[in-house]
C-alpha cells in the first residue's frame, strides 16, 4: 500500500506553475490575434477589385504591369469588357506616349474593338478624359481625339466631350501637327456648348456623374452656389418637378449633372 506523502509542496513551485499557465494564456491570445490579422490581410488583397489595380497602374504609369493585367481579365471577366478596352486603349496611349518598346507586353488592338461595341459612347468619352488626365501634356493626345471624333462622330456627341476640347484648346501643351479641318471642328464644338451661369435653388443638390437619380453622386451643391451650365439635356419629370438634367462645372472645378428643375437660370 502507498501512503501518499504529507510534504508540502514548495510554495516558490506553485507560483512557476501559475506563471508558466498565465504565459501560455498570452501566448496563445497573441497567436489567435497574429492569425486572425494575417487571415484578414489576404482576405482584403484577393477582395480588392482587379480593376481598380489597374486604374492604379494607369495613374501611377506602371504600363507593363497594367498591361499584363488588364490582358488577363479581359479573358477572364467577360462582363467587365467594356471597362476593360477602355482602359486598355489608355494603356496602349501609355505606351506609345512613354515610348515602352518591350515586345514582351501582351498587345490587343483596344481602340478598334471598344469603337464598335461601345453603342452609347460612354466608355469611349471616358477614355479620352482618363488619357488626357493622366498624360495632359502629350503632344498626340489632339491629333488622336480630332481623328476619332472624325470616324466616330455619333461617339463623341455628349457635353463630357466639350470639357475635353475646352481643356485641350486652352493647354499650353505643343500638340502635334494636326489639319485645319480638325483645329476647326473642336472651336464648333467648344462655340456649341452655349455655356451660361445659373443659381442653385434648392438646398443640397446633388451633382452626378451621368443624368439620373440613380448615377453617381460627386457632390453636393449648396443653395445660392453659382455653377456654369455648359450643356442641358431631354425634360424630365421627377416627383412633381419638370426640368432638364444639365452638365455643370462650379467654382472648384468639379464637372457633373444636376437636375435642372433646381436651377434658376436665364429666361427662366
Amino acid at each position: 500500500m502507498n501512503i501518499p506523502s504529507l510534504t508540502p509542496e514548495p510554495l516558490s513551485h506553485g507560483r512557476q506553475k501559475k506563471i508558466f499557465r498565465s504565459r501560455q494564456t498570452i501566448f496563445g491570445v497573441l497567436a489567435l490575434v497574429a492569425i486572425s490579422g494575417a487571415g484578414w490581410l489576404i482576405i482584403m488583397r484577393f477582395a480588392r477589385n482587379p480593376l481598380d489595380k489597374v486604374d492604379n497602374f494607369i495613374a501611377a504609369k506602371k504600363l507593363d504591369k497594367a498591361a499584363i493585367l488588364n490582358y488577363k481579365l479581359l479573358q477572364k471577366r467577360p462582363e467587365n469588357r467594356l471597362a476593360l478596352l477602355m482602359n486598355g486603349t489608355v494603356i496602349n496611349f501609355g505606351i506609345r506616349e512613354l515610348n515602352i518598346t518591350d515586345t514582351r507586353l501582351p498587345f490587343y488592338e483596344y481602340d478598334d474593338f471598344l469603337a464598335k461595341e461601345d453603342r452609347t459612347g460612354v466608355f469611349t468619352r471616358q477614355s479620352f478624359l482618363k488619357k488626357f488626365s493622366v498624360f495632359p501634356d502629350s503632344p498626340y493626345f489632339l491629333d488622336e481625339f480630332c481623328h476619332f471624333n472624325f470616324s466616330y462622330p455619333e461617339s463623341m456627341r455628349n457635353p463630357e466631350t466639350g470639357v475635353i476640347v475646352a481643356r485641350s484648346i486652352h493647354s499650353k501643351t505643343v500638340w502635334n501637327k494636326v489639319s485645319q479641318d480638325c483645329i476647326d471642328q473642336l472651336f464648333h464644338q467648344s462655340e456649341n456648348l452655349q455655356a451660361f451661369f445659373g443659381r442653385v435653388s434648392g438646398e443640397n443638390l446633388s451633382m452626378r456623374d451621368n443624368p439620373g437619380t440613380g448615377a453617381k453622386l460627386l457632390a453636393r451643391l449648396k443653395k445660392d452656389e453659382k455653377v456654369l451650365v455648359k450643356y442641358q439635356g431631354d425634360e424630365e419629370t421627377i416627383g412633381n418637378k419638370t426640368g432638364r438634367w444639365c452638365f455643370v462645372v462650379n467654382d472648384r472645378q468639379i464637372y457633373g449633372w444636376v437636375f435642372g428643375a433646381y436651377l434658376e437660370m436665364p429666361g427662366k
